[in-house]
């Protein structure tokens, strides 16, 4: 279990792999201007974090070991520095993944939040890289989300470079629509 929360922390695995739900046919939401698109259309071509020998220093050490401490340091600026696909500015995409929010209105509504692509990443498990984090900021406030809820979110990516208190993000999204994911 351990290896298999390292790997999702390191966004190894895809959300299918992680959890079957998502392996399953989704209904696909249909709004036009946004077509569906997957977490990895977000890395640029060739990207591998794992390609950084800092990283693999992770395998060889166990916790409480200080060598822990600076391998998990040196995954962490890979991580928050993850390049953006420049090819993904300024387009309109639909992605499913899981709400981490950020700022409710006066009633609880949802304004604002990141969208990760596997349960439990910024809350639970470390962040995963930036290039998977987006930040978005709903158009009209959504009522009934709570944290880790998957949805299908809808909205116009930006190349924008953002640290929050849950997380450092490549991507910024102006969310035109939110909706409950439905496998």
């Amino acid at each position: 279990m351990e290896q298999l929360l390292a790997l999702c922390a390191t966004g190894i695995f895809t959300v299918a792999a992680v959890f079957p739900a998502f392996a399953e046919t989704p209904r696909l939401p249909q709004v036009e201007g946004f077509p569906v698109t997957h977490w990895d259309n977000l890395m640029p071509p060739g990207w591998d974090p794992l390609s950084e020998s800092k990283i693999d220093q992770l395998a060889a050490v166990q916790d409480g070991d200080p060598a822990a401490d600076r391998a998990m340091k040196d995954m962490r600026e890979i991580f928050d520095n993850a390049p953006a696909n420049l090819a993904m500015n300024g387009k309109g995409v639909t992605l499913a993944g899981y709400i981490v929010p950020l700022e409710r209105d006066a009633d609880g509504a949802l304004l604002e939040l990141l969208l990760v692509p596997y349960f439990g990443a910024c809350i639970h498990q470390p962040p995963p890289p930036a290039n998977q984090i987006v930040h978005v900021t709903l158009r009209e406030a959504a009522p009934g989300y709570r944290a880790m809820m998957p949805v299908w979110l809808s909205g116009t990516l930006s190349i924008d470079r953002s640290e929050t208190q849950m997380g450092v993000t490549t991507y910024r999204m102006s969310g035109e629509r939110i909706e409950p994911y439905k496998g």
